[in-house]
């Protein structure tokens, strides 16, 4: 796993000349994030290194997308309500139970591009996803997806999660499947309302292995 230091060349990649290379990311986003975002961040960035190596994907650039996925945090619910008006979102009872977990990976994408300069649109994508999936998540997509959940999802669920992290290793579809059903169980324990997005994106990838009958 490459480190996080000055000496490492892969942490002074820039994804376009005029972006902030990754160590200067770094140093931004510690300044912005609350401690825990930023330690979970670090974690993701690390781990999306590692998964993409094993899958011959860029390294430098999923771990770009691994440290800034949950910029959007740094907006309260307020904030985050307010900028979704501005968006032409609308404000449903879903964004109201948990406007953090709802905007944040939207607001975040723009905030990458807007403040941060990353024009790499699939990185901005995959931020934009990183919460609930999506119903057309391409390898990077799915790489960050769980790479975000392996580290946020609840450690009561650590059993599950580490025969996530075995499966990714063999076949990613079959690892986003595992993670969303453990979202849903999650939520429903908990007596949360559920993001019709997940469902949406759950079944997209279900009927993906039905039909190349994996299931």
């Amino acid at each position: 796993m490459l480190k996080n230091t000055a000496n490492n060349v892969g942490y002074l990649y820039s994804l376009r000349e005029n972006n902030m290379p990754i160590l200067q990311l770094e140093k931004k986003l510690k300044e912005i994030l609350s401690p825990e975002v930023f330690e979970h961040s670090i974690k993701v960035k690390d781990y999306c290194y590692d998964l993409a190596q094993h899958y011959k994907c860029d390294p430098e650039k999923l771990s770009i997308a691994g440290l800034v996925h949950d910029c959007g945090k740094i907006y309260s619910s307020d904030e985050l309500i307010s900028k979704a008006e501005d968006f032409d979102i609308s404000i449903t009872e879903m964004i109201l139970s948990s406007p953090v977990n709802t905007l944040h990976g939207v607001m975040g994408a723009n905030y990458a591009r807007e403040k941060l300069g990353i024009d790499d649109n699939e990185i901005l994508t995959a931020i934009k996803y990183h919460t609930y999936g999506s119903e057309d998540m391409n390898i990077f997509t799915k790489l960050l997806f769980i790479a975000n959940k392996v580290f946020s999802i609840d450690k009561k669920y650590s059993d599950q999660i580490e025969e996530v992290k075995k499966t990714v290793l063999k076949d990613i579809n079959q690892a986003v499947l595992m993670t969303f059903d453990i979202m849903l169980k999650s939520y429903i324990l908990e007596g949360k309302l559920i993001n019709p997005q997940l469902v949406t994106s759950r079944n997209k990838i279900l009927m993906s292995l039905k039909n190349i009958n994996k299931i």
